[in-house]
């Protein structure tokens, strides 16, 4: 909570709506032109994947992102997670997301 007053002003804000906001400040900061690039709108769906794993009650420790190459895909998307979405799971195991690599 002390962070969250710190970072807000208010102590009832949860942990993922700071997290959320410092992520969007973050990907502000890199964008020069002042508009999302490819780059920024790729990190903002993988740190909502990442986000959305952990509301759901997956370990930090146990969320773990690699590159793996697809020349079907754009740099930098998610390609492919295991366990595959819609796969249920217990919230205990282990979860990898792969983004496509800019080289094969």
């Amino acid at each position: 909570k002390l962070s969250n007053l710190s970072l807000t002003g208010d102590e009832d804000v949860s942990y993922e709506e700071v997290y959320s906001k410092i992520q969007k400040a973050k990907l502000a900061l890199m964008s020069k032109s002042g508009k999302a690039g490819e780059y920024d709108k790729n990190l903002l769906a993988l740190n909502e994947a990442k986000l959305e794993l952990l509301k759901q009650g997956f370990l930090y420790s146990n969320i773990e992102v690699l590159e793996k190459y697809d020349p079907d895909k754009k740099p930098g998307v998610i390609i492919e997670q295991v366990p595959a979405k819609g796969t249920s799971v217990s919230t205990d195991i282990a979860v990898t997301i792969y983004i496509n690599t800019y080289e094969g």
